[in-house]
C-alpha cells in the first residue's frame, strides 16, 4: 500500500496536476497507470482473477482521471474556454458501457457508467436545448440493460423530480422508460406530493422559526407581501456561492412589495455556527432557521433533498414556483417582472 501511494503521489497537488497543459498532464498519467499496472504485476503469488480484478480498478479510475481533467483545468487555470482535444478521451471508446456484473460489484466502473451516459445527457440537453433533468431520462431509457437503465433512472429521478421545468413531461417521460415497479412507486408517490406545490396552491407554512434579529418569525408574519426564500445551510458551498448574487439582487428591490427570507436548516448544534456566519457575512434580509432542519415540515412538505433550494409566494400566501430561479440566474428579474413585483 506505501509502494501504491508513492506512485500516486507523483500527481502532486491535484490543482497543480489538473492545471498541466494537456500533453503534460497526459504524460504524467500514463507513467501513474503505468507504474500502478506494472506494481500490480510484481506480486507472482496472486491469484490471477484477483489481479485481473484489480487491472480494471485502476484503468477505471485512470479513465475517471481523463474525464475530469477538462472541468478541472478550467477551474484552476480560471480558462472557461478550455477544450481538450478529440483524441484525448479516445481510450473511452473501448470501454463496454453494458456489464451489469461490474456494474454491480465495482464502484469504480459505476462511476464510470454514470459518467458516461450523463456526459451524453449533457450533450443532448446542449444540442435540443431541452431541460437537463428531461435529457437524462431519455438518454437513460434508451439503455438496454434493464438493471443499469433502472438504477440510473431512480438515482436521477429522485432528485430531478424536484427540480425539472415540467413536472407532467417529466413524470410522464419517466413511467414509459421505466421497467422497475418499485422505482414506479416511489417516483410516483414523490409525483403526488409535487402535484400539490403547483403554482397557485397554498404554500406549506412554517410557524415561529427563530429569528437572527430576534424572537421568532412565521410565513403569515409576511402575508400582503410576496416571499423569496433561499433554504441554504452554512457547510453548503453551491449556497454560500448565491450570497453574491441574492445580495444584489436584495438591494436591486429594496423598498419593493417582496421580503427575502433566508431559511437555515442547518442542525441544532450549529447554530451557534449559523449565528455567526449571518453576523460575520453581513447576510440581509430576514435570516431563519428551521426547528428541525431537514425534517421540518415546511422542507419535507416542499419535498427538498438538495439544497441551495429557492421559492416563490405572492401575497396570498399562494405558491408562484416551489423551484423559483437562483439569484445568479437572469431568468429570476424575468419571473419578478412577470408577477409584477
Amino acid at each position: 500500500m506505501t509502494k501504491i501511494n508513492n506512485i500516486i503521489k507523483v500527481r502532486g497537488d491535484y490543482a497543480e496536476f489538473n492545471s498541466l497543459n494537456e500533453s503534460d498532464f497526459r504524460a504524467k498519467e500514463k507513467m501513474i497507470k503505468e507504474s500502478l499496472l506494472a506494481y500490480l504485476d510484481s506480486f507472482a503469488n496472486i491469484p490471477k482473477e484477483f489481479v485481473e480484478a484489480e487491472r480494471e480498478e485502476l484503468y477505471n479510475y485512470h479513465l475517471l482521471t481523463l474525464i475530469k481533467y477538462e472541468n478541472s483545468h478550467k477551474r484552476y487555470t480560471e480558462n472557461p474556454d478550455f477544450k481538450v482535444s478529440e483524441s484525448f478521451l479516445e481510450e473511452l471508446k473501448k470501454v463496454d458501457y453494458l456489464n451489469e456484473e461490474a456494474y454491480r460489484g465495482r464502484a469504480s466502473y459505476t462511476k464510470l457508467v454514470n459518467e458516461h451516459f450523463n456526459r451524453k445527457a449533457n450533450q443532448l440537453a446542449k444540442n435540443e436545448e431541452i431541460d437537463a433533468h428531461l435529457a437524462k431520462l431519455k438518454v437513460f431509457g434508451a439503455i438496454p440493460n434493464d438493471f443499469i437503465k433502472n438504477d440510473l433512472l431512480m438515482s436521477a429521478a429522485k432528485g430531478g423530480i424536484t427540480y425539472t421545468n415540467n413536472l407532467e413531461e417529466y413524470y410522464n417521460t419517466y413511467i414509459s422508460v421505466s421497467t422497475s415497479t418499485k422505482n414506479d412507486e416511489s417516483i410516483t408517490k414523490k409525483y403526488e406530493a409535487l402535484k400539490k406545490l403547483s403554482r397557485g396552491a397554498m404554500s406549506p407554512t412554517f410557524t415561529d422559526y427563530v429569528n437572527h434579529a430576534g424572537g421568532t418569525s412565521s410565513l403569515s408574519d409576511f402575508a400582503g407581501k410576496y416571499v423569496y426564500i433561499d433554504v441554504w445551510a452554512t457547510w453548503c458551498g453551491p449556497c454560500l456561492a448565491e450570497v453574491p448574487a441574492l445580495q444584489k439582487v436584495e438591494k436591486q428591490y429594496h423598498g419593493k412589495n417582496i421580503e427575502f427570507v433566508s431559511l437555515s436548516i442547518d442542525t441544532e448544534n450549529k447554530r451557534d455556527a449559523w449565528r455567526k456566519m449571518v453576523t460575520d457575512k453581513s447576510l440581509g434580509g430576514v435570516q431563519l432557521i428551521a426547528d428541525k432542519d431537514w425534517k421540518s415540515d415546511f422542507v419535507t412538505a416542499y419535498q427538498i433533498s438538495g439544497i441551495p433550494r429557492f421559492i416563490l409566494i405572492d401575497p396570498n400566501g399562494n405558491i408562484l414556483n416551489a423551484n423559483a430561479p437562483k439569484p445568479s440566474n437572469g431568468e429570476l428579474i424575468t419571473l419578478f417582472n412577470e408577477v409584477g413585483i
